[in-house]
């Protein structure tokens, strides 16, 4: 090794001379490579770069050859065969090269390539590089990118270590994986996509490419000019910018086109504005998206509005015509972790209207909901408060009803286990509903239980002994809405409960198969201290009896009602595992001894004591396959009145899952009902995929809603394209609606 001093010793000491004598020496003897390992000590002199200095000038250069000779009277070096000159990270490599250190240059002649110039590597056929590497000219050059992209030119002038100029240039724009590992594969190929400019120059302190003079071709063929393009370096950096377009097309807002526009605020910060104009239909969208990354976790808000051109639909059949001159949505959500334990989690989502999704996206939900959730967890033990806003679509002309519930506070404390295993807890809630017109409503519940878990000799009891208290503050404000049941103001009521369980888990061991079979039972009895049409139900639903829920105490959800009376559960769980995968069967049913009848019911009881039967059976083939088929036997007949199959298909190109729901007609079920819901995904090649998306009424044979996107993903641009169709119920007509985006990576 040599290192390249800014200034060369006034002369060459013997040990150098006899040195340099004995490589030649040994290359004559058949040496391919010889390293020379001489320093020299060399004094600084002031740098001639222009610009700044690059950020390893104070190292030395360091040269390896096959060969090297000194012109002492000259202050000149010269090198052959496997020349290796590196400074830094940076490294020439070259056939010969020619040192003047008079002038500070560095001659590189044939098959130069210059390794991590700073925005990538270089090819050329000679090079006359500044001996600190700030600048250079390289003749007859090709510069490859990091990221596989390439421009070749003529001459390529590195001016300083920020700008680099490059004279009738051809950038080609495309990433290429293949070519970023093997440089020498640049231009092997035609370029998808290129641009031939007059001038370009490289501005490594903005981060951009400016493009004077630009011919925009797609293989060869020229079909767009440009007297000047800016776009993003290929880096990590995020600048500043339009990102891509798309084009929409609906059934009510006709031909849309989308130009997103990026805003790189701060490291942690940025913003996204989205115009979609409708031309034919004068209508305007302004989508503004703003993200953070916070010092505890990160949050987007989302606001758009819409100057509300668009025409009254007459294929809805529940509609409201919305005069208002503007119209907006309000979106977003964040997650923070402040401690281990304590966290905060948002969602909101908000519209001017009640029509908002409907006219604008073809969105048919019932409801909107927003909240707003702060926890502490630390095993067992949580503590949460909580904000949720109902924002109610379904019904017009009750806006005035909508529900902000604030706050919801849950918590949960629990005791060690004691002597005997028994844990103590309690259990609270509280919970306050704000209507502008309608029940004002204020609860707040307690739930202190005991619960006894107990192994015998592998059978498993739990006994648990529990009572509900609630205390209510009702207020009966119907000024601005119709009024409902009214109720006093202060209500009270208790309800205590006993719940005893067994299981006991059998397992059976063979050579090929183990068998897994559990049998349960479940007792509880619990009761209502007072009338339920005394009390306001606000939380409580239609419940279905499901294999999920069938082994639970309470099968009502919420605290305003609750399952009341005497009543045992009992099935059984199995599942065979051998090499053909897993196979599951679940069994049971629930028998009530007494009931008290409340305005809830639950699904999968019929005009008697006992329960259907309900079941789930399933097959899992290792991670490619799975399906299970959920039901309800009719008690009675054991005929098939629920019965819903699912199946999931993963394979490393193809992607299937599907869901069948039949509800035969009964006397909770007032009509029958078949859907099919199909969704799959192929991978027809590494770059291009398709997927289909069906929701199909089989009754009616209506398609719900269809949908088929195609994405082709290549080196150089993204392309997508969808066409979706929404049909529901309260639809005369389907509504449709396509989507085409196109981007190029590098623009």
């Amino acid at each position: 090794m040599i290192f390249l001093h800014q200034v060369f010793a006034n002369s060459f000491s013997k040990g150098l001379v006899m040195a340099l004598r004995q490589i030649r020496i040994l290359h004559q003897f058949g040496y391919i490579f010889t390293a020379l390992l001489i320093s020299l000590t060399l004094l600084p002199h002031k740098s001639h770069a222009a610009g700044k200095k690059s950020g390893n000038s104070a190292l030395p250069s360091v040269l390896k050859a096959d060969q090297v000779d000194g012109d002492q009277l000259n202050n000149t070096l010269t090198a052959t065969g496997n020349v290796e000159v590196s400074k830094g990270d940076s490294v020439v490599y070259s056939d010969q090269v020619f040192y003047e250190k008079n002038k500070g240059v560095v001659h590189a002649i044939g098959n130069v390539r210059i390794k991590n110039i700073e925005i990538g590597n270089v090819k050329a056929e000679n090079a006359d590089i500044k001996d600190d590497f700030s600048s250079g000219k390289f003749s007859k050059s090709t510069m490859v990118l990091p990221d596989g992209s390439y421009l070749t030119s003529p001459e390529i002038d590195r001016k300083t270590p920020e700008i680099t100029n490059l004279t009738k240039s051809i950038y080609s724009i495309c990433p290429n994986p293949e070519i970023s590992q093997d440089n020498n594969l640049a231009g092997k190929k035609r370029d998808m996509l290129s641009i031939k400019s007059r001038d370009t120059t490289i501005d490594r302190g903005n981060q951009v490419f400016k493009i004077k003079g630009g011919v925009v071709r797609f293989y060869d063929v020229p079909f767009f000019y440009t007297p000047f393009l800016q776009a993003p370096l290929p880096s990590k950096k995020r600048q500043s910018g339009f990102l891509y377009p798309s084009y929409t097309k609906s059934t009510r807002m006709g031909l849309g086109f989308k130009t997103p526009y990026y805003v790189n605020i701060s490291p942690d910060k940025e913003l996204t504005v989205t115009p979609h104009i409708h031309p034919n239909t004068d209508q305007i969208l302004l989508n503004n998206e703003f993200h953070q990354l916070a010092a505890y976790g990160e949050y987007r808000a989302a606001l758009e509005v819409a100057n509300n051109k668009i025409s009254p639909s007459t294929n809805v059949t529940t509609r409201k015509e919305v005069k208002d001159p503007y119209r907006w949505h309000l979106s977003g959500n964040g997650i923070f972790d402040f401690t281990k334990n304590t966290g905060l989690d948002y969602s909101v989502n908000t519209t001017s209207d009640k029509g908002y999704l409907r006219d604008y996206y073809n969105d048919f939900r019932s409801y909107n909901l927003s909240k707003v959730n702060v926890d502490y967890i630390n095993g067992r033990q949580y503590h949460a408060a909580k904000m949720v806003r109902i924002q109610e679509y379904e019904n017009i002309g009750l806006e005035k009803s909508d529900p902000l519930i604030l706050p919801i506070i849950d918590s949960h404390i629990e005791t060690k286990p004691f002597f005997y295993k028994e844990k103590f807890a309690l259990t609270s809630n509280t919970t306050v509903i704000d209507r502008d017109g309608g029940l004002q409503y204020r609860r707040i519940t307690t739930i202190p239980e005991v619960n006894l878990p107990i192994n015998m000799k592998g059978n498993l009891f739990n006994l648990n002994a529990k009572v509900q208290g609630d205390l209510y503050s009702l207020e009966n404000n119907f000024q601005n809405s119709t009024p409902t049941t009214r109720y006093d103001s202060v209500q009270t009521n208790y309800k205590p409960e006993f719940s005893a369980s067994w299981r006991m888990p059998l397992i059976k061991k063979m050579k090929s198969n183990t068998i897994v079979i559990e049998p349960m039972i479940n007792f509880v009895s619990s009761s209502n201290g007072k009338n339920f049409n005394k009390l306001p139900n606000e939380d409580s639903n239609n419940n279905e009896l499901t294999i999920t829920n069938l082994f639970v105490s309470d099968r009502i959800s919420g605290f305003d009602r609750n399952e009341s009376g005497e009543r045992v559960s009992y099935g059984a769980k199995s599942s065979l595992f051998n090499s053909y995968g897993e196979f599951g069967l679940v069994l049971g049913q629930s028998f009530k001894k007494s009931d008290n009848t409340q305005d809830v019911t639950i699904r999968g009881f019929n005009n008697n004591n006992k329960s259907n039967i309900v079941g789930m059976t399933s097959y899992k083939a290792s991670k490619y396959f799975y399906t299970a088929y959920s039901f309800h036997l009719n008690e009675s007949d054991y005929r098939n009145e629920i019965n819903e199959l699912m199946t999931t298909v993963s394979l490393e190109r193809f992607t299937f899952g599907s869901n069948f729901l039949f509800l035969r007609r009964n006397s909770q079920n007032s009509q029958e009902i078949k859907q099919l819901n199909v969704t799959s995904m192929v991978k027809v090649s590494e770059k291009f995929s398709t997927g289909l998306l069906l929701s199909r009424n089989m009754i009616t044979g209506r398609n719900l809603n269809r949908s088929l996107s195609l994405l082709y993903g290549g080196c150089c641009t993204i392309f997508g394209f969808s066409v979706t169709e929404s049909n529901p119920s309260n639809l005369v007509g389907a509504q449709r609606s396509f989507n085409i985006s196109l981007s190029f990576k590098n623009l």
